[in-house]
């Protein structure tokens, strides 16, 4: 399909535990594929994460933010082919992000500020939220399930205020067994990984799907 975008959240969880990428060490990421890496990285022992855009996509970067504890990256991008056919300019915020572990009201309100600040229409958000959206559907081991997370509330919140979808779940609405991560010591998986897009954007997507074995989450515009 021509002038096809394709979106991708890889979790690499479990690769280069040891030394992670500083801002140096970022360039091991280039690629033939790859035209830019941008990045934010806590330090060389712990979180990182980056967008890597392909020389294929003809785009501009008008603005660049991240999270100097390495937990998200944005940027503000106009993207060619348009992401949306009723765009005659097609800037789009773009956010990676790598959730804390405990219930955090804090980092999915900053993100929400973040999203705002940039002040883009079109907004996609991808990465490792450490959350499941509905224990029903996103867990195997319902039974152990918690209370409801207030980071669950927060995603909730993120997304009425930004008018925003889990795209995934929208188009896959009965779906079990999809899973991105196993906790060992609660013996259960879950659907933690996540792309949140603009409600607007929902009627131009072809396709979205997990590749498990991967831990990839692909979504074709």
């Amino acid at each position: 399909m021509a002038d096809m975008l394709k979106v991708l959240s890889w979790n690499i969880k479990g690769a280069n535990l040891e030394t992670h990428l500083d801002s140096e060490e970022s360039t091991k990421l280039q690629r033939d594929w790859v035209c830019k890496i941008l990045y934010s990285a806590y330090s060389s022992k712990q979180r990182d994460i980056h967008i890597l855009i392909s020389k294929n996509l003809n785009v501009t970067i008008h603005k660049q933010l991240s999270d100097r504890k390495g937990r998200w990256v944005a940027i503000s991008v106009d993207l060619m082919p348009a992401i949306s056919v009723d765009l005659s300019v097609n800037r789009c915020s773009l956010i990676n992000i790598y959730a804390p572990n405990p219930d955090s009201l804090d980092f999915f309100a900053d993100i929400c500020n973040v999203v705002k600040q940039i002040g883009n229409t079109y907004v996609i958000i991808g990465g490792d939220f450490n959350q499941v959206r509905d224990p029903a559907l996103d867990k195997s081991n319902v039974a152990n399930t918690r209370p409801i997370h207030k980071s669950q509330v927060a995603i909730d919140v993120l997304e009425e205020e930004l008018e925003l979808v889990d795209i995934w779940r929208i188009l896959h609405p009965h779906i079990l067994k999809k899973y991105t991560f196993y906790s060992k010591i609660h013996n259960s998986y879950s659907r933690i990984d996540h792309i949140l897009l603009s409600n607007t954007l929902m009627k131009n997507i072809v396709d979205t799907n997990y590749l498990i074995l991967f831990g990839w989450l692909i979504l074709d515009f």
